[in-house]
């Protein structure tokens, strides 16, 4: 691996690989995200972007929608050390990091609603 200097100091991290790697493996969840977030919102704006602007009730609905999906179109979402999540986990996991700022607590209410409407449907 080639260094990586910034101000002379060698940043290089050779983790950074592995992580990026997985980061790859995101990559389909997130754009199913994506995807299931511009088919409710009718919007062609970026996931980020429609998560912050996008009113409560459409978030839900996302939300909703990405718990609810049928196990055969649903993409993976992986741990640091690349083992799958369980569905529901991956989706709060994803969503958590979309939102990054005291996910606990800005998402538990969202989440535990849809995934309640989501128990209670099936």
């Amino acid at each position: 691996m080639n260094k990586i200097l910034v101000h002379q100091v060698d940043i290089t991290h050779y983790r950074l690989i592995e992580l990026s790697k997985l980061a790859d493996q995101a990559k389909p969840f997130y754009d199913w995200v994506e995807k299931t977030a511009k088919r409710i919102t009718s919007s062609h704006q970026e996931l980020n972007a429609i998560l912050m602007s996008a009113p409560r009730a459409q978030i839900e609905s996302i939300i909703y929608a990405c718990y609810l999906e049928s196990e055969e179109k649903r993409p993976l979402l992986f741990d640091g050390i690349g083992r799958v999540y369980p569905h529901p986990k991956a989706c709060f996991y994803f969503f958590a990091w979309m939102i990054r700022d005291a996910p606990q607590q800005r998402l538990a209410p969202l989440i535990n609603c849809s995934h309640e409407k989501a128990r209670n449907s099936g």
